[in-house]
């Protein structure tokens, strides 16, 4: 039988060859656009687009960002700053998830565990890695997650930006209907 982390890195080969083709059939989908860098990689992105939550926007750069900068690093830095990505992409899926608890989102079981299978898949890769195989990483960090979080975030994070706007709202009424004491 394969292991776990062997089945999460499929898993993640599937998910991006599957949400791929979702991408190129849904073109005119345009929360996340990509761009390409000089090094051919896909890992630049352009987030002009909002998700009409501040915070979200912000922890998705932060991501975006780290990823890009994961692209250029020369091969003896690639091990560990992409341990060092990991544990930044950990914090900010747990960060999405308080999130969902926050507004009891009612699709978050799925979500995060979206959020797990790359985790592993992620540390399934670091470890080879570690070990000296700096293609599958540049694997992942250049094509596989730039694609994997395009179809996370327009699905997944699209619902979670909804409901963390739609609670605002709510929050936001209540409180102009609460009486005054006087």
């Amino acid at each position: 039988m394969e292991p776990a982390s062997e089945r999460n890195l499929h898993w993640l080969r599937d998910l991006l060859t599957q949400a791929s083709l979702q991408a190129e059939q849904a073109s005119a989908n345009t929360w996340t656009h990509m761009a390409f860098n000089g090094n051919g990689s896909e890992a630049a992105f352009l987030t002009d687009i909002s998700s009409g939550t501040p915070a979200m926007d912000q922890l998705h750069h932060d991501v975006f960002q780290a990823l890009d900068q994961l692209s250029t690093v020369p091969d003896q830095e690639f091990a560990a700053r992409f341990g060092a990505f990991v544990h930044q992409l950990e914090q900010a899926f747990l960060r999405e998830e308080e999130w969902m608890e926050e507004v009891e989102l009612p699709s978050h079981r799925p979500h995060q565990e979206q959020h797990a299978r790359v985790l592993g898949a992620l540390h399934n890769v670091h470890m080879r890695v570690m070990e000296g195989n700096l293609g599958l990483g540049r694997e992942v960090t250049d094509q596989l997650l730039p694609l994997w979080f395009a179809f996370h975030m327009s699905t997944m994070d699209t619902t979670l930006a909804h409901a963390m706007q739609s609670r605002a709202a709510i929050n936001k009424a209540r409180s102009r209907r609460a009486p005054t004491l006087s």
